[in-house]
């Protein structure tokens, strides 16, 4: 695991079930999509919101979920 995974994944875990502003994220490495993308594929449960006006991009959100907020997703969508 590289230093920014993993002071990324630090930074969500103390925020574990809170949003985080990409821009706190980008502080640490401003490539940080494609860091949350190999957190995922490692099997994190990471999820991003955008917060949106009209067609404009006005801020993203990241949120490393608890395993409680992980069974939701999966009951809301259906899965077993």
């Amino acid at each position: 695991m590289s230093r920014e995974e993993q002071r990324i994944l630090a930074l969500l875990t103390e925020n574990i079930g809170n949003y985080v502003d990409s821009r706190r994220l980008s502080e640490i490495a401003l490539q940080y999509p494609r860091v949350v993308k190999q957190l995922r594929a490692m099997g994190h449960h990471i999820i991003n919101h955008v917060d949106r006006v009209g067609r404009k991009s006005i801020r993203g959100r990241y949120m490393l979920c608890t395993p409680r907020q992980i069974v939701g997703f999966k009951i809301g969508m259906g899965e077993p």
